[in-house]
This record gives structure tokens, C-alpha cells and sequence, in this order.
């Protein structure tokens, strides 16, 4: 019995070192989540990654997910869109999924409210430096504007592809 263990320990230790997808790009992660935002209290202090938080960026924190995550969140009652990149840890109070950075609440407009539901989809993985990986703001078409409804640059078709591969241990 001990060797059928190790020999499937070694087999899931080979797929996890294959990149063996845990979950697929564009996965909806959660249909109905609530989240909330967090600014100037924390402006410039250092996240769970190690780097500087900005809230002027479009960032986020969740409790389980790798750091560089790109996510994609869809507040429930307006239908704006926009991606943000894991790079912190929390929320720490019961029932929320995800703290958004200022600009992602401000581009979600969940500023008023401080609370939203919303839709949150895996994107992918950041690829290379996480400070400088890009997010976007998107919002539903409006009349009379092409089919994005979106004059920023879209984000990459694949932000994953080429990526190296990463092992985060917790």
C-alpha cells in the first residue's frame, strides 16, 4: 500500500510540474459574488506579493488564488466590466470573494456603495513582471459605439501563452 501511494503522489507531482490546468482560462470562478474595495488606507503599503500597493491600479486581492491571476469582474447590477490582476490576499470579512484596488471599484462604479455583486472569471495568468502586467476597464456598449463599447486597448488574447511556469506553495 505505501508504494501505491507514493507512486500516485509522484503522478500528481509530475502532472502539477507539466502544468497540469487546475482551471481553465475563462472558467466563471463565481456567478454571484459579493465584492468590496480598499484605497487610501492602504496606498503605498506592501501586499501579500511583496510589491507596493497603488490604488490607483487595477489590482485585487483573494484569498486562494496565485498571485498574478488576472480576473475578470463583471459588477452584476450595471454590467461593467474590468480586469484586474491578483496581487494580495483577503478579503477578511465574512461573505466577500474579492477587494478590488480603488480603480477597479471606481471603473465597476461600486464607489458609492462600497459593495457590489458581481461575476468573477479567470483569465489567465499574468505573464512576466506582475507590477507591470496589464489590466483594462471595460463597460457595456453604449448606443451608437462598436461592438466592445471600449476605445482602450482589449486585453491579450492568451495572457498565458509563452508564459514560464510558476509554482506557488502556501
Amino acid at each position: 500500500m505505501p508504494e501505491f501511494r507514493s507512486r500516485l503522489t509522484l503522478i500528481f507531482l509530475a502532472l502539477a510540474l507539466a502544468g497540469f490546468p487546475l482551471a481553465a482560462e475563462g472558467e466563471i470562478l463565481k456567478l454571484n459574488a459579493t465584492a468590496s474595495y480598499y484605497g487610501k488606507e492602504f496606498d503605498g503599503k506592501t501586499t501579500a506579493s511583496g510589491e507596493v500597493f497603488d490604488m490607483r491600479a487595477l489590482t485585487a486581492a483573494h484569498k486562494t488564488l496565485p498571485f498574478g491571476t488576472l480576473l475578470e469582474v463583471t459588477n452584476l447590477a450595471n454590467g461593467k466590466r474590468v480586469t484586474v490582476r491578483v496581487n494580495d490576499r483577503g478579503p477578511f470579512v465574512a461573505n466577500r470573494e474579492i477587494d478590488l484596488s480603488y480603480a477597479a471599484a471606481e471603473a465597476l462604479g461600486m464607489l458609492g456603495t462600497g459593495i457590489a455583486k458581481v461575476s468573477i472569471r479567470k483569465m489567465g495568468i499574468a505573464d512576466g513582471n506582475l507590477a507591470s502586467a496589464t489590466a483594462t476597464r471595460e463597460t457595456p456598449p453604449a448606443a451608437g459605439t462598436g461592438a466592445s463599447g471600449n476605445a482602450e486597448t482589449p486585453p491579450p488574447e492568451n495572457p498565458a501563452k509563452g508564459a514560464s511556469l510558476r509554482i506557488q506553495l502556501g
